[in-house]
């Protein structure tokens, strides 16, 4: 059970953990970053920058929301080509594959980072280019099509060599490991381990290093190299609480060491190290480090002949596998509830857990099923039309936003024009007011035009606020009512009042 948790450097973590084991967290903030970066771009579609980081945004976004994250990648695919950046179509069509992978739809997965590879190799995109062939190493990983997926990792491995860029290095050296460990081909798995560990020790990337030396221990448990494995696991410990004291992660390794100790008939540091494991699982609400919690507590009732609990645990664990959809770790479960029920003599479930194993066995390893889909490479056809009618979309709505930014400057500039014509008006009127005397105004002409001054200027301010009482009174009709009987209050009084100070004033004159 404990060869299923091997880790793809810096995606398969993240795309297991995420996907199935973390607790739903709010990524509320993701959303709104991408959208507010979407809706800038919209408004300037050729800015690069942009593009970029709404690739950045939405690769944050994909693994909380990755159907979000598809349509805004659609999207970002569809700008990119509007503007002619072939660099930001190839990020959008990658970021596709990636959610159709973590949606669990592989095959559309392929397809489309096989689009990505294609586009890259047109414009010479190298960089993508290797992360494009990774991404479809992991893939086809998880169809159990390894040796194709190998052939992609090497390509990746090979662009990541060329262009001296070490990270990539480490993470296809990491990841052939993985899929030489598939192949039940440990020493190389080791080999490539390994390489990928002294260059993530030599940059101080630490986060992988533990990966590294995850794998390691988990590549000798299988040889059944138990102190070597113990070693690796006590350095990945070490790495775990020097740099990340409250990551998850911890619980893999302290479940592996209760792994171990169980092959070695040592309960008492199996059962030490599981319920460190159980302890991290619970802190962090890790729901794989509880379920392989209860596994392993499952296999030490079973070592000891405890087969009651035994059987119970597992059932418990099979339960949150089925709820999960973990094919793999159901099918080993359901190995053991048959192993279980054989020693307690109930040998008809023995038989029907055993029939269910078998079944899950087939329909993970479906070897038609992998040929299949290891042969869309020669298949596939790019859905053109799909792409078209995305890319008249976003120009529609670049258009709408654009009128809308029209009507908006011609509504502000007429509203200015008005303003300003109001104003001039007043000021004339006031003018004609100071001189009355040499106009030689009457006095019922001077009211008037006293009366005038004052209702215009305030009924421009009473629509100049209003925009500010609508804020204020959050559209409630009757807060509306209040706020402008009190201004109105206040304007009818004030209108009153130095209406009254000026005709005192030019009557002195």
């Amino acid at each position: 059970m404990l060869n299923q948790s091997l880790i793809d450097e810096e995606h398969l973590v993240v795309f297991i953990l995420t996907l199935y084991f973390l607790p739903s967290i709010s990524h509320a903030q993701d959303l709104e970053k991408t959208d507010s970066i979407y809706s800038l771009l919209l408004i300037a579609p050729g800015d690069t920058n942009l593009i970029n980081s709404l690739n950045s945004s939405i690769d944050n976004l994909s693994y909380s929301h990755p159907d979000t994250a598809l349509h805004y990648a659609r999207e970002l695919d569809s700008i990119s080509q509007l503007s002619g950046y072939a660099h930001g179509s190839v990020m959008a069509l990658n970021l596709q594959g990636v959610c159709y992978e973590l949606s669990g739809d592989i095959q559309k997965a392929i397809e489309t980072y096989l689009q990505a590879a294609r586009l890259s190799q047109e414009h010479g995109l190298q960089n993508t280019l290797s992360n494009v062939y990774n991404n479809l190493g992991i893939a086809y990983s998880y169809l159990g099509a390894f040796e194709t997926s190998l052939d992609y990792h090497y390509k990746s491995l090979e662009l990541a060599d060329a262009l001296k860029d070490s990270a990539k290095i480490s993470v296809n050296f990491n990841n052939i490991g993985l899929r030489y460990s598939h192949l039940n081909q440990e020493d190389r798995a080791i080999e490539n381990y390994k390489r990928a560990l002294k260059l993530n020790l030599q940059r101080h990337r630490y986060r992988p290093v533990s990966s590294n030396y995850l794998n390691l221990g988990r590549a000798y448990v299988i040889k059944e190299r138990y102190d070597s494995a113990v070693y690796y696991y006590y350095k990945a410990m070490h790495i775990f609480e020097s740099h990340f004291p409250n990551s998850m992660d911890k619980s893999l390794v302290t479940n592996g060491l209760a792994y171990i100790y169980i092959h070695l008939d040592n309960m008492d540091s199996a059962r030490h190290y599981l319920k460190q494991g159980r302890e991290i699982a619970e802190r962090t609400n890790d729901f794989y480090g509880k379920l392989e919690a209860l596994s392993l507590e499952g296999q030490i009732h079973q070592t000891e002949g405890d087969f009651k609990p035994a059987r119970k645990t597992f059932l418990q664990a099979l339960d949150m596998a089925m709820e999960a959809e973990l094919y793999t770790n159901e099918m080993d479960i359901h190995r053991a509830l048959a192993e279980i029920s054989h020693e307690m003599g109930d040998n008809d479930k023995a038989y029907g857990y055993f029939l269910r194993y078998n079944v899950l066995k087939d329909s993970i390893f479906n070897v038609k099923k992998i040929n299949e889909i290891a042969n869309i490479e020669f298949a596939y056809q790019v859905d053109k039309q799909a792409r078209q009618d995305s890319l008249y979309q976003v120009k529609a709505e670049i258009l709408r936003i654009e009128q809308e930014k029209e009507a908006k400057y011609l509504s502000d500039r007429k509203n200015t024009l008005e303003f300003s014509g109001i104003a001039l008006f007043v000021l004339i009127i006031f003018l004609i007011i100071l001189m009355n005397r040499q106009l030689k105004l009457d006095d019922k002409v001077l009211n008037l035009l006293i009366f005038i001054f004052f209702l215009i200027l305030f009924e421009a301010s009473l629509v100049a606020f209003d925009p500010l009482i609508d804020h204020l009174s959050q559209g409630e009709v009757l807060i509306k009512v209040v706020f402008n009987s009190g201004f109105a209050f206040v304007i009818f009084t004030a209108h009153h009042f130095l209406e009254g100070r000026m005709k005192s004033l030019i009557r002195k004159k």
